[in-house]
């Protein structure tokens, strides 16, 4: 990489710097080391921001804040990846504006703190704070103006001597996702003045504001009594003579009474000034957090108020949470080898769970578990974590067969929270098969294309889906195939080889399912995206060879390997022209796509019973093998296991393997 730009911008007599784009295309893909980059520097502290391409739509096309009157750009670009252009329409610079007061008393009793939970908010000048454990979620006022362009800061500075705001590093500033907004339906006011948020990840350090501030507040779902206690509000608001100017909008803190409430709205005596609505307003006795600072009105004798946590409302957003908002931190499951495709309906079919902390939750290895959905009851297997964290659990007998079959993680974390793999389990889960037999009318496990068809857009200059061995040494792509036959089905097969500029399809020949009477289609999928909400691989099937399709699936970021299994009568009637194609693609964002399939099967699921019919109730299983031989001479096809119409040696070894299996 190189330096291909450096400019400056001065501007006399301003206290601080942020800048509005209104160009910038940065060269190269989004991800790939060679992409482009813009680096903004404070010539008064050297603080520097690093923005790629995908990082400007994140920041509203803004940067962070500077402190001092220039600051510096420069673009560092590699060889060959393509132009490079930012251009600056305007710019906000100067002095904060002096708001109202509402001191309880008479003098302002508010001192600096360091709360590493609570934040600044720009441009809407309010406070925020980290809620409940998750990395990208925060709480402030309704009436705070904060969505796009909005910045949050943490470990904010003093202000200089004549109270002018100081900005924080880079490092320590995060721009709000505004689809990610929940704020009061309709009236916002006093106990009805809530707004809940989230952020995305810090551009220089690829950190969420909790995973960098490391804590978080849990709230009160209900409002303690009026016995004495005090309350503590711990924000950024206005500080003016004779208090030292040095602490205007900075993080300040003061505790007062509690001292009454009425529905959803609390009175208390902590002082606040403009700047603090948003705050926390936190018991002193349990260090909950059971308000959000909204409103003074201890300047005529009264109280200052606050919406309470408790508000049906608020609770509810934070139930649902939406953007970045809904990002989750928690354990960590991974799986050393695949999940499996096919699992054994009789019970056995082992799968190895490495399971270990994040950086905000430690595992308790005494409660972690596997839950398998059979028939419409979850069944709970216990696992146990031992060394290295790994811990070998086999899926138990299922009375549901010939189907798809879903299942999950969870453990329980150190915060007394259960946490699942994958996130919002059940709702979303794994999908294996659970049969022991089938019969086949398609199967590719891609070594060949073996018919399939592949089409790229005219415009798309690289990653069209061919067969071919993976790349180990590919961020995205699969390192390995699923099946371990060595090739798959995939986008690019060279390093940094992905969808670029343009779509493309893979398309399977024609299969026969006019005999078929209930198959599913099945196949392991990879897709990963540097841009995981705006790109997908969409599954699509036809039943006319092709003339028309229907979209079933569409195919977001996976975590690896995925099964995927859909029974095709839920979408296509079942003819002779059966086909199946995969589309995906890359917009003019020059984002990273890769995708692959492989282990390819249409096919019908069934299942061997656990033991050999039977009217005369439980048999030992010596005597049903004895009875198998005879009904076996006797060419009885109550005989055939299996159900291919045939008796012959193949029934035999069926009896004789489920007497190793879980089978009673």
């Amino acid at each position: 990489m190189q330096r291909v730009f450096r400019g400056t911008i001065h501007v006399p007599t301003a206290m601080w710097i942020r800048l509005n784009f209104n160009l910038a295309q940065l060269s190269g893909e989004i991800g790939r080391p060679d992409a482009s980059y813009m680096l903004i520097i404070s010539e008064f502290d050297g603080a520097v921001q690093q923005l790629y391409a995908e990082h400007i739509p994140q920041w509203s096309n803004r940067s962070a804040y500077f402190n001092g009157d220039t600051v510096h750009i420069e673009i560092y670009a590699a060889h060959g990846t393509g132009p490079s252009h930012v251009r600056i329409n305007s710019l906000t610079w100067g002095e904060p504006g002096f708001l109202d007061r509402s001191i309880c008393g008479p003098q302002d009793d508010r001192v600096p703190s360091a709360d590493p939970r609570v934040a600044r908010v720009l441009p809407a000048q309010c406070s925020a704070w980290l809620v409940e454990n998750q990395p990208n979620s925060l709480l402030s006022a309704g009436h705070c103006a904060i969505g796009a362009g909005n910045v949050i800061q943490f470990n904010v500075p003093a202000s200089t001597i004549g109270g002018s705001m100081r900005h924080p590093s880079p490092e320590d500033q995060y721009p709000v996702d505004p689809s990610s907004v929940q704020v009061q339906n309709g009236y916002i006011g006093v106990g009805n003045d809530w707004r809940f948020f989230g952020t995305f990840e810090n551009s220089n350090t690829g950190l969420s504001p909790m995973q960098a501030q490391l804590g978080s507040f849990r709230i009160s779902p209900t409002i303690p009594p009026i016995d004495g206690r005090n309350v503590r509000v711990t924000g950024y608001g206005q500080m003016s003579m004779p208090a030292p100017l040095v602490y205007n909008y900075i993080q300040t803190t003061h505790f007062g009474a509690l001292t009454g409430s009425q529905n959803n709205t609390i009175h208390h005596l902590a002082d606040t000034t403009g700047g603090n609505s948003g705050a926390p307003l936190i018991d002193e006795v349990t260090g909950l957090a059971i308000g959000v600072h909204t409103h003074g009105g201890c300047n005529g004798m009264g109280s200052n108020r606050a919406t309470a946590t408790r508000n049906v409302g608020l609770r509810a957003a934070l139930a649902a949470p939406i953007g970045k908002a809904a990002t989750k931190d928690g354990i960590r499951f991974e799986f050393p080898g695949s999940r499996p495709a096919v699992v054994n309906p009789l019970g056995g079919t082992p799968i190895t769970v490495r399971v270990s902390n994040s950086l905000t939750r430690n595992l308790v290895p005494e409660i972690a578990n596997l839950h398998v959905l059979n028939g419409s009851t979850w069944i709970q297997i216990p696992m146990v974590v031992g060394a290295n964290s790994t811990a070998v659990v086999t899926f138990p007998p299922l009375t549901n067969c010939a189907g798809p079959v879903r299942y999950y993680f969870s453990a329980l974390n150190s915060l007394g929270e259960t946490d699942t793999w994958p996130r919002n389990a059940p709702a979303n889960s794994f999908v294996a098969i659970a049969a022991n037999s089938s019969s086949v009318y398609a199967s590719n496990d891609f070594q060949t294309a073996s018919g399939w068809t592949f089409w790229g857009e005219a415009s798309l200059t690289s990653g069209r889906f061919k067969v071919a061995k993976p790349n180990a040494n590919d961020l995205h792509a699969p390192s390995k195939d699923f099946d371990g036959s060595s090739r798959c089905l995939l986008t690019g097969s060279d390093a940094n080889e992905d969808v670029d500029h343009g779509a493309t399809r893979a398309t399977s020949p024609s299969i026969n399912l006019a005999l078929a009477q209930n198959p599913y289609m099945s196949f392991a999928a990879w897709f990963s995206s540097s841009l995981p909400d705006h790109r997908s691989m969409f599954v699509q099937v036809s039943s006319n060879a092709g003339a028309t399709w229907t979209t079933i699936d569409t195919i977001k970021q996976t975590d690896g390997w995925e099964m995927k299994v859909y029974r095709i009568l839920d979408h296509v009637p079942l003819t002779t022209g059966f086909r199946v194609r995969l589309e995906t693609g890359d917009g003019p964002e020059a984002s990273i796509v890769e995708a692959a399939i492989d282990r390819f099967r249409v096919e019908e699921l069934s299942c061997i019973p656990c033991t050999l019919p039977s009217t005369n109730g439980p048999e030992p299983r010596e005597a049903q093998i004895a009875r198998l031989l005879s009904l076996w001479n006797a060419g009885d096809l109550l005989a055939d296991l299996n159900a291919d119409n045939q008796i012959d040696i193949f029934d035999i070894l069926i009896l004789l393997n489920q007497s190793l299996s879980n089978c009673p």
